[in-house]
């Protein structure tokens, strides 16, 4: 007879103090169960955090199941809540030379975040319907979530470095408005992923393309011709410097409308085939992906390389002004300089190459995700994804 561990324990006795709907199993990939476990074959829901922690969203019985082979982890009990997302937040990892000695702690950061939520004004949310004031809107203290109907925002999970919040997806929007300095917000899928590991054939061949990789005086004469006088009044517009008239891009804005218009309009006139794509219904009309096409030499080849950046910004604890200089309208810029480069030297591609411009991405990485499954959904067989973020 196998003896239960100390985590079988303590979840049998989560299981026998409440009739849970669902619960939630974390524990780091290194510990994962190294036999097949069937149950857990559909309820794998990504792995996250440095170090890397797997999700799982499970009924009572797959738990009690799968936790005798789980040497250590933690869960937690989920109500079936459709109006709700969960959301992993994780340290950025920045060098603590960079931060400020009156930081609190991670852990301690965390704890204030549902509270912080739950006390936003949902009915004004309503009504703002986006900012159409024209900026990022904070909302106003009005007696919490629950009491405007829904089930509050709740944490569920806490280590030292990384958290998991419940987070009604009505106050999804604005999330990173309440977030501290140095968290990224990672958007947990709403269907469970496939956990299967890389095929081998696809990791030989990336070995094959790096351990190839040269300089190439070609690709350095075109570098060098990257103007950066035309990415300094790029990165003027995109933060209002200028007179764009963007005082945010945040993806719940008119400034991030503004921006798309302008993004899309320049990188056309490089010869690209651009459109907008929404991708989040109920999320704002405004939150959008770029996808800018150049046709491939090659009318055989599927290959794709893609180079992407993302254009909203994100202000610091309800800050009104997110002009985004560095994150992300360094990496912005770059795609931009890239496509007036492509005109200039009159480049073609022997392959399929897309610029790609993600909205979303302060909120959990939602418009890259939405671009991923998209190409997941087409089978594209992509062999190099560069993002650029804060390049300054």
């Amino acid at each position: 007879m196998m003896q239960l561990s100390c985590f079988t324990l303590a979840l049998a006795a989560l299981l026998a103090s409440a009739a849970t709907d669902r619960t939630i199993l974390i524990t780091p990939t290194s510990s994962a169960p190294k036999i097949s476990i069937p149950c857990l074959d559909n309820a794998f829901y990504g792995r996250y955090g440095h170090p890397q922690q797997d999700v799982y969203l499970v009924s009572d019985e797959c738990a009690m199941e799968s936790t005798s082979f789980m040497p250590s982890g933690s869960m937690s009990y989920l109500a079936d809540d459709q109006e709700s997302s969960l959301v992993w937040l994780q340290d950025a990892g920045v060098d603590e030379s960079l931060i400020s000695t009156d930081e609190l702690p991670f852990a301690d950061r965390m704890y204030a975040i549902p509270g912080l939520l739950n006390g936003l004004d949902r009915d004004a949310l309503k009504e703002y319907g986006g900012a159409r004031t024209g900026e990022q809107v904070i909302m106003s203290s009005r007696g919490g979530s629950s009491a405007q109907g829904g089930q509050p925002a709740k944490l569920l999970h806490l280590t030292s470095t990384a958290a998991l919040v419940s987070v009604p997806n009505s106050l999804l929007p604005i999330l990173d408005t309440v977030l501290p300095s140095f968290v990224v917000p990672v958007v947990l899928p709403a269907a469970a992923l496939q956990n299967v590991p890389v095929d081998e054939h696809a990791t030989e061949r990336l070995q094959s393309i790096t351990t190839s990789l040269k300089f190439d005086p070609s690709i350095a004469s075109i570098l060098s011709q990257l103007d950066t006088a035309d990415m300094k009044k790029d990165i003027r517009y995109l933060t209002g410097e200028s007179d764009s008239g963007i005082l945010s891009r945040h993806s719940f804005s008119s400034g991030a409308m503004l921006a798309a218009d302008w993004i899309q309009g320049e990188i056309e006139k490089s010869g690209a085939v651009c459109e907008q794509k929404h991708f989040r219904y109920g999320f704002s009309s405004n939150v959008i992906w770029q996808v800018a096409r150049y046709p491939a030499t090659n009318t055989n080849s599927t290959a794709m390389t893609i180079l992407s950046a993302h254009y909203d910004s994100r202000g610091s604890f309800g800050s009104l002004r997110a002009p985004g200089g560095d994150d992300d309208g360094s990496g912005t810029t770059l795609v931009l300089a890239v496509a007036r480069v492509i005109k200039q030297k009159r480049i073609v591609f022997e392959d399929h190459f897309e610029l790609v411009l993600f909205a979303g991405e302060e909120q959990g990485l939602l418009g890259s995700k939405a671009y991923a499954h998209d190409m997941r959904k087409a089978n594209a067989n992509i062999t190099l994804h560069i993002q650029s973020d804060m390049l300054s």
